[in-house]
């Protein structure tokens, strides 16, 4: 690893203006340092700059064949520019993560963040392939850092025949734990709700409606294929590492479609 660069500090602002650039040419070499066993290469350069009078730095930093274990990634660049860094910073910055290979799952990903730190504007998609076949994602949301607090305007996932969409706005708190006011999701003629507190004590509710076996099909064996729909209601307290409180499941016209499920009569189920 190396360092060069020059950097100067003009008073009263902290901000450094000049050039700086980080090159690691062998990450292995770091592996005594961070504890982990990686390989690929690292560089970076940060520059410092007036622009109209206002400090401005600029980060581009990328990853060439990044590996860790089972996980590669061939690629990953970031792009950065911040007015304003320390004082109400804005941000335009992109992040491109190519050729993906983890756990099966493989492809790309992108996010892209502008805005003001109370207004932070965030976009996320991705194009992957896993076991079923492609898996995409897309969202938007917008962050308050100041706040801590996100808001997800949209959200999609295809995966296996099936989409999964933000059914309205949701927020997120982040300055105590995590919160969720009502994320709610359609999943076909499903939908699924959550709201509450989730950390650092737990204080939420969850509920899916209109639930088919379809749902479930893609991750089944052909042989628990089924017909019928269910109902789910949850109200969970305590902590996220021991949970309390309930769930209450119903099933309606629920029977196996196979050979043997055929020949029963649909049954209905409520448990708690």
């Amino acid at each position: 690893a190396n360092a060069t660069g020059t950097a100067t500090i003009p008073a009263p602002s902290p901000l450094p203006r000049g050039h700086i650039v980080l090159a690691v040419a062998r990450l292995d070499d770091l592996a005594p340092l961070i504890g982990t066993k990686l390989t690929g290469a690292f560089r970076a350069t940060l520059d410092g700059e007036d622009a109209g009078g206002k400090p401005v730095a600029k980060l581009h930093a990328q990853l060439d064949g990044l590996a860790a274990d089972n996980a590669r990634v061939g690629q990953a660049v970031l792009d950065a520019t911040v007015l304003q860094p320390t004082d109400r910073p804005s941000v335009t910055a992109k992040l491109s993560i190519r050729g993906v290979d983890a756990d099966g799952i493989t492809g790309n990903a992108e996010l892209a963040a502008d805005g003001p730190s109370s207004a932070l504007g965030l976009r996320l998609s991705s194009d992957l392939a896993a076991a079923q076949g492609p898996a995409r994602l897309s969202a938007r949301a917008t962050a308050d850092l100041v706040q801590k607090s996100l808001r997800l305007t949209s959200f999609r996932a295809d995966y296996a025949g099936e989409s999964a969409r933000l059914s309205a706005p949701a927020r997120f708190a982040l300055a105590d734990g995590l919160a969720v006011d009502r994320l709610q999701l359609g999943i076909g003629s499903a939908t699924l709700t959550a709201a509450g507190r989730v950390s650092p004590a737990l204080d939420l509710k969850l509920s899916a409606r209109n639930v088919g076996p379809a749902l479930a099909k893609p991750f089944l064996p052909p042989s628990l294929a089924a017909e019928g729909v269910l109902a789910l209601d949850a109200a969970l307290r305590g902590t996220p590492a021991a949970p309390e409180g309930y769930i209450r499941l119903n099933g309606r016209a629920l029977r196996l479609d196979n050979d043997a499920g055929r020949g029963l009569p649909a049954a209905d189920v409520d448990a708690r």
